[in-house]
């Protein structure tokens, strides 16, 4: 019986983005333990099942081989015992003397001692002399019988033929005179004879506990038929005629299994020949399958207990490893929210030593890094606010006191046009001169005390500026090391994309086995058909399988564009980073050229007041000197015009100066609005 173990075909299932991976991961464990398992236990069954009927087939040819053997034993004791009965004296004396009644009580009487199922006598005149089935009978010619012919030819001839019922095994041998002086003659024959009949296979069923059927032609003699069940019994036990036929032309026995009375049987069919090998007759030897059957079933059950229980430990494996691999990961997720919410104070629970250990160690450094790079970048922009607000505020009033220079410079040169249209009346004006001289000398010194104020805001505002240069570029590092630190990450999921290749790897040599198993079993035929629907699941299997590692793929490719993103971002914030560093640049740049501006104020500033303590002590000479007051006061003017053109140059600049502040304090506002999301 042929154990076909089938495989049901599994629907297949497709994975979306949305899968979870927990699921893909016991999938594919699952897919791996059950094709092997499946395909071991349909092969394991298969050649159990083969091993059985071999063994049992085995037994069923001992059996009918033996019967053969017990066949010819049967030829070899008619042959042995024709040759010693016929070398017995007292049959001598029968024939000699012709006595039909004393020799057929001696020939019944020792046919039954040896097993014999016929004796015969035959004299010399080719006649009967007796014979143990029918002792009174006598006197029948037998000059035409073969056997008799073969005996008194000299030969000791075997003879099996079919003979109604059964078949018959005979065995002739001559009976010889004594030694005389006339020499040795022959005084008769002797046949014995074997009946293969009922009796025959009742021993061999009783002895091997198996069905024997003997076919004679059209006759059936089996131990299967009973009275009741005759003609239907007949038509079950009846051979096909090609069989019949192979049997008789290869003389080499025949395997079939048939079910007779509703159970299975395994017969093994063979010719009986006589001695010149001619087919008489055909003997069956059929063994119950029962013990085969009930011994198939329980090895299927086995394999199939087997095959379960690994499905369970594939199933059980699948949910140990997804459950290690998953739940980090959920984790991960979960808290690369909260910190992409801008909680950057959030820690990374570590997770072992492993490759997802590596990676919230990796998490949590490139975390720290950016809470680093935040918090430097918020003090450094509460630095620069500040100091802008202050450089602002130090502008203003170097304004103010450019607008006091301007106006009071543009007074001078009034009042040094006006001292010249009124020179004639300068002596009588002189105590106007003094005091004006005396108020110039006062606005001179504040002027002064103001850009003495001034040059130290400037300066103060310099080292700032120096200050928040350095911030910048501690930032600018910082920024660099967390660019790093994404890089490294970029490496470990390069890892990872390595380890999905080679899976998809294992998938393709998978795949590549299966259909060699597919083209073995297109070579097998029908035999493979089985084999080669499992090598087609095993297939498609492995074709999912590379679809699932493709997704995680797909998985680890976001990964990559998160980071890309992540990545975008701090070189966007490198290059806010460094357009402030210009500004800051440009600004240190206007200060520099502020403070030489009001180092020639002061100069200015100083030859006033020279001048101004020289018309002090030369005034009581001015009436003496009044064309030399003239020439000082047309200088004066030239002075004053320089001065109130170097005042409108300083206001210009200082404007220009509050306007690029005010540039600048727009963007520290907008780069600090988008840092302080993050909480550090």
């Amino acid at each position: 019986m042929r154990i076909l173990l089938r495989v049901p075909r599994l629907r297949r299932i497709k994975f979306t983005k949305y899968t979870s991976i927990r699921y893909r991961i016991i999938f594919v464990i699952i897919i791996a333990v059950l094709i092997p398992m499946a395909a071991s236990t349909y092969i394991a069954g298969k050649i159990v099942a083969e091993k059985i009927e071999s063994s049992f087939k085995t037994k069923v040819m001992n059996i009918l081989n033996g019967t053969i053997d017990d066949f010819k034993e049967y030829e070899k004791k008619a042959k042995d015992h024709a040759s010693i009965l016929s070398n017995m004296t007292e049959l001598k004396e029968y024939i000699v003397e012709g006595n039909n009644v004393k020799a057929s009580q001696f020939l019944v009487q020792l046919s039954s001692e040896i097993g014999l199922d016929l004796i015969m006598i035959v004299d010399q005149d080719k006649k009967l002399l007796s014979r143990t089935d029918q002792p009174s009978r006598y006197g029948d010619d037998l000059s035409h019988d073969y056997m008799v012919k073969s005996g008194f030819a000299g030969y000791k001839a075997i003879d099996i033929k079919p003979w109604n019922n059964k078949i018959v095994i005979q065995s002739v041998a001559p009976i010889k005179s004594d030694v005389v002086a006339t020499g040795v003659e022959t005084l008769g024959l002797i046949i014995t004879q074997y009946n293969i009949e009922q009796r025959f296979m009742n021993d061999i069923k009783k002895i091997n506990g198996v069905e024997v059927t003997l076919y004679i032609k059209d006759q059936i003699i089996s131990t299967l038929l009973e009275e009741g069940n005759l003609t239907d019994m007949k038509e079950s036990l009846q051979l096909e005629d090609e069989v019949i036929d192979r049997i008789n032309k290869t003389l080499t026995p025949q395997f079939e299994k048939r079910e007779i009375q509703g159970m299975e049987y395994s017969i093994a069919s063979t010719a009986i020949v006589n001695n010149r090998n001619i087919p008489i007759g055909i003997i069956s030897i059929a063994a119950p399958m029962e013990e085969v059957i009930q011994a198939k079933t329980y090895t299927i059950q086995k394999l199939m207990l087997i095959c379960i229980l690994g499905l369970c430990l594939g199933i059980g494996s699948g949910i140990l490893t997804s459950k290690n691999i998953v739940g980090p990961l959920r984790i991960l997720v979960k808290d690369t929210k909260v910190i992409a919410s801008g909680d950057l104070t959030y820690r990374v629970n570590e997770i072992g030593n492993d490759e997802l250990g590596q990676l919230t160690k990796e998490f949590n450094s490139m975390s720290d890094s950016l809470r680093n790079i935040v918090y430097h970048i918020n003090n450094t922009f509460d630095t620069c606010v500040r100091s802008s607000n202050q450089l602002t505020k130090t502008i203003g009033k170097v304004q103010q006191i450019s607008s006091v220079v301007e106006q009071t410079s543009s007074e001078m040169k009034r009042d040094s046009i006006r001292q010249g249209k009124h020179l004639d009346e300068v002596s009588h004006d002189v105590a106007n001169v003094l005091l004006s001289t005396a108020d110039i000398s006062k606005q001179t010194n504040t002027i002064a005390d103001y850009t003495q104020k001034v040059n130290e805001t400037v300066t103060e505002g310099e080292r700032s500026l120096h200050i928040l240069t350095e911030k910048i570029s501690s930032t600018k590092e910082a920024i660099n090391h967390t660019s790093n630190k994404i890089y490294s990450f970029k490496e470990n999921l390069n890892q990872m994309v390595a380890i999905t290749h080679f899976i998809q790897e294992i998938v393709k040599k998978t795949n590549l086995l299966s259909l060699n198993a597919a083209i073995e079993a297109a070579r097998a035929g029908e035999v493979g058909r089985g084999f080669s629907v499992v090598a087609g699941e095993i297939r498609d299997l492995s074709e999912q399988s590379n679809q699932s590692v493709s997704k995680i793929n797909d998985i680890i490719v976001s990964l990559f564009n998160d980071m890309e993103s992540t990545a975008s971002v701090v070189e966007d914030s490198v290059s806010h980073i460094e357009s402030s560093n210009d500004v800051v640049i440009s600004t240190n740049e206007s200060f520099r050229l502020i403070v030489q501006s009001i180092d020639e104020v002061n100069d200015m500033i100083q030859e006033i007041l020279q001048k101004s303590e020289m018309q002090v002590r030369n005034m009581k000479h001015t009436n003496v000197l009044i064309e030399r007051v003239k020439g000082i006061s047309c200088e004066t003017e030239r002075e004053s015009d320089h001065l109130h053109r170097g005042a409108m140059d300083q206001s210009q600049s200082l404007v220009e100066a509050i306007n690029v502040m005010d540039q600048l304090l727009d963007d520290l506002e907008e780069a600090s609005e988008f840092i302080r999301k993050f909480k550090v």
